[in-house]
């Protein structure tokens, strides 16, 4: 169910709506003979009211998708039946053969005291807006067919392309010489922790205080100045400690002398003796 209006009729005054579409079919509210741009009732005569009723209608339809060839059904609503008549006049200039089917019926009083009140049932059918796009849709509707129709004529082509590649032998692939690799497993390694690395750690020598400074200082200058005394007694002695072996090397080898002319002239004798005999007696002694 969709509800529906239009500026072209008069607006509800009430809780209701103008008109409402279900199905395929529109249904509207009663209308009067009010002038939608002004808000007055259009004359005084059965006939005018009759007129702008019909009008209101006919707007309220074309603004939602119908006419007034669409209608199905009316129901007239009218303070005085002698006025049948000039309704019915009227009513024969807006609706052609094959009319609606229709319901008459005299009321004592209508909204705003109005002499005529009228509701339709009527087909939805193509309101302006949507003809007028019904042209591009259709322009739009013909280029995707096109479209189609070409992609189709392609397919078969293309197919062909296809086939004929197919068809033709494939070049021979050359082999690739496979080569074995041996799976012998490679020597493992040692794992050298670097915990068991014994890394010389370098030694840092902490800073001498100030006082052993001043006392080393204080101690070389009283080093040095005992060296120097100390010096020239140790020279004189080790002068005559030379001399005096000089001349103990002059008088030994004057002594010596003699001695080894006796050593000399003892072994001479001792060559010249004859060998004593020894006997075994002896040798038991």
């Amino acid at each position: 169910m969709k509800r529906l209006s239009s500026k072209g009729a008069p607006e509800a005054i009430g809780p209701y709506s103008q008109a409402i579409y279900t199905g395929k079919l529109i249904y509207t509210s009663g209308i009067i003979p009010v002038v939608p741009e002004t808000g007055k009732i259009a004359g005084a005569t059965i006939e005018g009211q009759t007129e702008q009723v019909l009008k209101n209608l006919s707007n309220l339809l074309k603004d939602n998708g119908s006419s007034l060839k669409k209608v199905v059904k009316t129901t007239v609503f009218i303070k005085d039946m002698r006025d049948f008549k000039r309704i019915n006049d009227v009513y024969a200039t807006f609706f052609s053969e094959p009319y609606p089917a229709r319901s008459c019926v005299e009321v004592a009083r209508l909204p705003k005291d109005v002499k005529i009140e009228l509701e339709a049932i009527a087909e939805k059918g193509e309101s302006s807006s949507e003809k007028e796009e019904a042209p591009e849709k259709t322009a739009v509707a013909k280029k995707s067919a096109a479209v189609k129709k070409t992609s189709a004529a392609k397919k078969p082509a293309a197919a062909k392309k296809t086939a004929a590649k197919k068809a033709e032998p494939e070049p021979e692939i050359a082999q690739i010489p496979v080569v074995e690799v041996s799976t012998e497993s490679e020597p493992e390694l040692e794992e050298i922790k670097i915990d068991e690395l014994q890394v010389e750690k370098p030694v840092i020598s902490e800073p001498e205080p100030e006082e052993k400074k001043t006392v080393e200082k204080k101690e070389k200058p009283a080093a040095k100045k005992t060296a120097e005394k100390k010096t020239p007694e140790k020279k004189a002695p080790v002068k005559r400690k030379v001399a005096s072996s000089k001349e103990d090397t002059v008088k030994a080898s004057e002594t010596q002398k003699p001695a080894a002319k006796k050593a000399k002239s003892a072994g001479k004798k001792a060559d010249t003796a004859p060998d004593e005999v020894t006997t075994p007696a002896d040798e038991t002694k």
